[in-house]
């Protein structure tokens, strides 16, 4: 049976973009969602139950911290020309790793 190791806290896409682009110190000067894609659940949170009984499970890192060190970890790799921080923009590029 699968265990989810989550904070078993919630955050809403705009909340998570939002924190990404103050971690990488950008600003979004508007968020789109395309309509024409099927919903989405607004607000996703893992039952961390299974994880705080069977091993004493507790998250210690926010979210915050957690994407500062996920976005510097990216960036120290070398795939950094794959990643577009124009101003107000966050993407992802495809591009092959060398």
């Amino acid at each position: 049976n699968p265990i989810n190791i989550a904070s078993g806290t919630g955050y809403s896409i705009k909340e998570i973009l939002n924190a990404i682009a103050q971690v990488a110190g950008k600003k979004i000067k508007k968020i789109v969602f395309d309509p024409s894609k099927p919903s989405m659940i607004p607000v996703r949170v893992m039952d961390v139950t299974k994880a705080q009984s069977l091993l004493g499970f507790k998250a210690r890192t926010s979210l915050e911290t957690g994407l500062k060190y996920t976005i510097d970890w990216y960036l120290a790799q070398s795939m950094n020309d794959c990643v577009d921080v124009s101003p107000g923009k966050i993407f992802l590029t495809s591009c092959a790793r060398a």
